[in-house]
């Protein structure tokens, strides 16, 4: 009866994957290498590495970095959430009806939006942004 097996190299690095149905008199896997039977239902593929008795898969590549125009929008995404924040606060100093902690307040998210505006100065951009943090 024909099973899935894996070919491993001598890391235990999975190299292929073939039907076969183990008899070792009409084939044999390369010098160096080794054939473990893959468990029914398992998904294996080149790539992953055979450990303790286990297929464990290879590690997820990195996520790219992001893009110019990702960083952008995320960033102008923020600043639109600073202006919701900055309106009322503005309109209440410039009223003359603020309270110290209103005007505190202000300065505070107006701060915050420069460094938003900032972040194409950063070495990093656009791979890796410093973003700054929010006035609570």
């Amino acid at each position: 009866m024909e099973e899935i097996y894996a070919i491993l190299n001598a890391q235990n690095d999975v190299v292929n994957v073939i039907v076969w149905d183990g008899n070792v008199d009409a084939w044999q896997p390369p010098a160096g290498h080794i054939a473990v039977k893959v468990p029914e239902g398992a998904a294996v593929s080149m790539g992953y590495h055979y450990q303790s008795g286990e297929f464990v898969a290879p590690p997820a590549p990195p996520a790219p970095p992001p893009t110019t125009a990702e960083v952008l929008a995320q960033r102008d995404a923020l600043l639109a959430a600073a202006a919701l924040r900055i309106a009322p606060l503005s309109d209440a100093v410039a009223l003359g009806d603020a309270t110290a902690a209103e005007e505190a307040a202000l300065k505070a998210w107006r701060q915050y939006r420069v460094k938003l505006s900032r972040i194409e100065q950063q070495s990093g951009f656009p791979a890796s942004v410093v973003w700054p943090d929010a006035p609570q």
